[in-house]
């Protein structure tokens, strides 16, 4: 008995696993993927599409239907490098007695846009409705649909608005749609830039300090401002509030009109003679002690007669002396500087200056400014103005010239071609002297 039911118990384990093994199915394989691209294109354009193939396990017939919107557009078609020719028409197939199993365009879809068609994004796609392989069997597809944007062919944009105000310093933007395809375009307005009103003073300038000025912009109340230059002093004539002598510097004074600032300025050491219009400038440390100016002026008499002797053009003569307090004259420790007015007649080009002693008549330097002889002297001394067209040195002074100018009695000098021929007519008598010698005494010794 135990056998028996052991039997059945074998049988029944048998069949069970035959009958689990005849529910055992294969694993799935992965879709092959059908993908369609994406394209935008104008109203009354035209646009080519590709349908992909990728994860290919074997297709030998395939049949599919493309899908889009037919009022907005038409399709037509043309055969990839996935399968050999396709048959063409509204639903595209292909039919093969072996399986292609490559990637990459199964099929070329162009799509003609209608000029009117809305604008907008359209859906396409593809629908499979065979996919088998060699032996007959379906193959599991995926599909990955596309987009065809339609745009504008002409946009039609209505008026520009204004969506940012400008201001002075900012810039503005304007805005403006398309009716049709509801675009929009924009553009940029450019700043206003300030509008000042007119300047107003904030700070009055002074003599020493600036002023400011200031202005205000009319639209955002900006404020700018700028310098007032400070003015410059404008002082009134100045007075003498301290006399100046040879020995001692003077001042003076003057108000500002605007201000009333002083100032102060130093007159240099000296002394004018009032009587013949002579200055004398000195420097600090000349004299010490009460110095004061004499100056004693002829135009005749016996000292004026003597310069005259010896400078011919002499109009004037002075002598200028400086005098201490104890009435002696004084010796000046630096040279001053003497201004002399030019007499009458005399001008800068026809002056000349002489200071005059005893025994000599000395030339002395000289600049003229201001209608003034200007020249330094580092003692007193007499002073000698001639007219230099007419000055003549005297026989007293000849002799120092002799090298240059021969003299007669009368006073008149030979001119240098005069002299010139003196000394070749006397070097022809001399020649002649010399030929007749020469002769004689060849005479005597042929006797």
């Amino acid at each position: 008995m135990r056998k028996f039911f052991g039997s059945i118990a074998s049988a029944v384990a048998a069949v069970a696993i035959m009958v689990s093994s005849a529910f055992i199915m294969p694993a799935a394989a992965s879709p092959v993927k059908i993908t369609v691209g994406s394209a935008s294109v104008k109203q009354g354009g035209s646009v080519t599409v590709n349908v992909s193939v990728s994860g290919n396990t074997g297709i030998a017939g395939l049949t599919v239907t493309p899908t889009y919107d037919k009022t907005a557009m038409t399709a037509t078609y043309a055969n990839g490098s996935v399968m050999s020719d396709f048959t063409n028409g509204n639903n595209p197939s292909w039919d093969s007695a072996s399986n292609s199993t490559a990637n990459g365009v199964l099929l070329k879809i162009t799509f003609t846009v209608n000029a009117g068609a809305p604008v907008k994004s359209y859906p396409i796609g593809i629908t499979v409705r065979v996919c088998s392989d060699a032996s007959g069997a379906d193959v599991a597809t995926s599909v990955v649909a596309g987009t065809l944007t339609v745009n504008c062919s002409q946009h039609s944009y209505g008026a520009w608005t204004t969506v940012k105000k400008a201001t002075c310093t900012e810039k503005g933007q304007q805005k403006r749609t398309c009716s049709v395809c509801g675009k929009a375009e924009a553009k940029d307005i450019a700043a206003t830039g300030h509008s000042y009103g007119a300047w107003t003073t904030v700070k009055e300038a002074t003599c020493t300090e600036k002023g400011q000025q200031k202005r205000t912009c009319k639209t955002c109340n900006h404020e700018e401002t700028k310098d007032i230059a400070s003015l410059k002093h404008d002082f009134d004539d100045p007075t003498v509030t301290k006399q100046p002598t040879l020995s001692s510097a003077g001042e003076m004074s003057g108000t500002c009109k605007r201000c009333g600032e002083k100032t102060v300025q130093t007159i240099p050491p000296q002394s004018e003679d009032t009587v013949t219009g002579i200055k004398v400038e000195a420097d600090d440390g000349a004299f010490t002690g009460q110095v004061s100016l004499k100056v004693s002026a002829a135009d005749s008499g016996d000292k004026f007669d003597a310069a005259k002797a010896k400078v011919a053009g002499c109009v004037g003569l002075y002598e200028i002396d400086f005098v201490g307090a104890d009435g002696v004259s004084v010796q000046p420790g630096k040279a001053v500087r003497v201004y002399m007015p030019l007499s009458s007649g005399i001008t800068a080009e026809t002056a000349a200056l002489y200071l005059m002693t005893d025994s000599d008549m000395t030339e002395v330097e000289f600049e003229v400014a201001d209608g003034k002889i200007q020249f330094t002297a580092a003692a007193p001394g007499t002073f000698v103005l001639a007219e230099k067209s007419a000055v003549e040195v005297t026989s007293s002074e000849n002799d120092k010239n002799i090298s240059s100018d021969i003299y007669v009695s009368s006073g008149n000098s030979l001119s240098g071609g005069m002299i010139a021929i003196i000394i070749s007519v006397s070097a022809a008598v001399l020649a002649a002297i010399a030929v007749l010698v020469f002769i004689m005494v060849k005479k005597n010794r042929n006797k």
